[in-house]
C-alpha cells in the first residue's frame, strides 16, 4: 500500500465515529407508523402513602400531607396502610438511540410532584406537626365520646321494639370502635413524640398494567430510576427490564427538537379515559387521536382522549413531545437528576 493511501486512511479514521454518531442521530428522527405510535403508550399504576417512623420503625400511616401540614386519613400501623392510587399514561423511552430494547423504561407524570418539598418542610418541623395532629385527634376523640354518650342514653331509654333501634345499636358499636382506634392513635403519636429520631417517609409503588388473556389485566412491578425530567415527569423501569412484544420506544432527542406550527395537524397515542372517574384498566385501549397545534405550544385534542403523558406526533409520524394539560411539552432530563436508583 502506498504512503498516500495509508495517509488518506489515517486521515479518514476520525470521520468514522462522526459518521456513526450522525447516523444514530438521524435514526432517531425516523417517523412512527400508526401501529408504532400506539405501541409507545403504557398504562402505569402509581400508589403512594406516608408513614411516621420513630427510630426507623413505622408507627402510623397516612394518605396525604394537607395544606396546613396535617396528616390526612391517619391510621395506626396495625390498622393497615392509607394510600392513594392513581392511574397514569406513560410512554416507553430509550436512553440511547438505536437500542434494540428500552429495557423497560417508561416516562410518566409524577402523580405527586410536591411530595419531596412537602416532606422537607414537615421533617424540619416534625415535632410541631405531630403535636398539632395529636391535638386534632384529641378533639376528634371528644366529639366521638359525646356521640357515644348520646347513643348510650338513647339505647338506655328505648327498647328493641322501637323503630330504628337496631340501626342505632349498630351505629353505637361503630362509634365505640372508632373511639377505641382514636385512643390508640393518640397513644402512638405521643410515643412518637418521646422518641429521639422521628421522621416522615414516603412509600411509592409502580405497576405496569397490561391486558392479558381473557381481557384480564396483569401487573408488572416497576422501580424508580431516580431520573427526573422537566414539567414534573420521572422514569420508572419494569423490575424484570422486559417490555411487551408490541411496545415501541421513543428516544427523546437532546440535539434536534421538532415543533409543530400553529394549525399543523398533530396526532397523539392516548389511553382513553385514563385518570377519569370510572376508568377501568380492563377496558383500557390506546387510540390515535388527531387534532391541530395551537398557539403557545397548545393543542385542541380533548383530555379524555389524550390524557397527561400521551406522546404527540406530527402528521408524518415524527415525535414532537408529551401532552400535559392541553400542551405539547418538550420534556428534558434534568441535569441534577439522581441516577443512584438506575437499573
Amino acid at each position: 500500500m502506498s504512503k498516500d493511501k495509508t495517509r488518506k486512511i489515517l486521515l479518514s479514521l476520525p470521520l468514522i465515529p462522526v459518521a456513526i454518531a450522525f447516523f444514530m442521530l438521524a435514526a432517531t428522527l425516523f417517523p412512527f407508523s400508526d401501529k408504532g405510535m400506539a405501541g409507545t403508550a403504557a398504562l402505569v399504576e402509581q400508589t403512594y402513602g406516608y408513614s411516621i417512623e420513630a427510630d426507623g420503625k413505622p408507627m402510623v400511616y397516612f394518605k396525604e400531607i394537607g395544606d396546613s401540614l396535617s396528616f390526612q386519613e391517619i391510621l395506626p400501623m396495625d390498622s393497615g396502610k392509607a394510600v392513594t392510587t392513581v392511574l397514569t399514561e406513560g410512554c416507553w423511552v430509550n436512553d440511547m438511540p438505536l437500542m434494540p430494547s428500552c429495557r423497560g423504561r417508561i416516562l410518566v407524570p409524577d402523580c405527586n410532584p410536591q411530595a419531596d418539598s412537602m416532606m422537607l418542610i414537615v421533617n424540619s418541623r416534625i415535632h410541631e406537626c405531630i403535636k398539632k395532629e395529636t391535638e386534632r385527634q384529641r378533639r376528634i376523640l371528644r366529639r366521638k365520646a359525646d356521640k357515644a354518650a348520646e347513643l348510650d342514653y338513647y339505647l338506655g331509654t328505648h327498647s328493641v321494639q322501637d323503630d330504628g333501634f337496631n340501626s342505632m345499636a349498630e351505629y353505637a358499636v361503630r362509634i365505640q370502635a372508632e373511639k377505641k382506634k382514636t385512643k390508640r392513635l393518640i397513644a402512638v403519636l405521643e410515643k412518637a413524640l418521646d422518641t429521639g429520631h422521628t421522621t416522615i417517609k414516603r412509600h411509592t409503588t409502580y405497576n405496569l398494567i397490561t391486558l392479558g388473556t381473557g381481557k384480564k389485566t396483569s401487573r408488572t412491578a416497576c422501580l424508580e430510576t431516580g431520573e427526573k425530567y422537566t414539567h414534573g415527569f420521572i422514569t420508572v423501569q419494569t423490575k424484570d427490564r422486559k417490555v411487551p412484544s408490541d411496545a415501541a420506544a421513543i428516544y427523546i432527542n437532546r440535539v434536534i427538537r421538532l415543533h409543530a406550527a400553529t394549525c399543523d395537524t398533530v396526532f397523539a397515542a392516548g389511553i382513553c379515559g385514563t385518570g377519569t372517574r370510572g376508568f377501568s384498566p380492563e377496558k383500557a385501549r390506546t387510540m390515535i387521536s388527531g387534532g391541530h397545534a395551537a398557539d403557545a405550544g397548545k393543542h385542541d385534542m380533548p383530555h379524555l382522549l389524550v390524557p397527561n403523558g400521551s406522546p404527540v406526533f406530527s402528521k408524518y409520524g415524527f415525535f414532537l413531545g408529551i401532552s400535559k394539560d392541553g400542551r405539547i411539552l418538550d420534556v428534558r432530563k434534568k441535569k441534577d437528576t439522581d441516577n443512584s436508583k438506575r437499573q
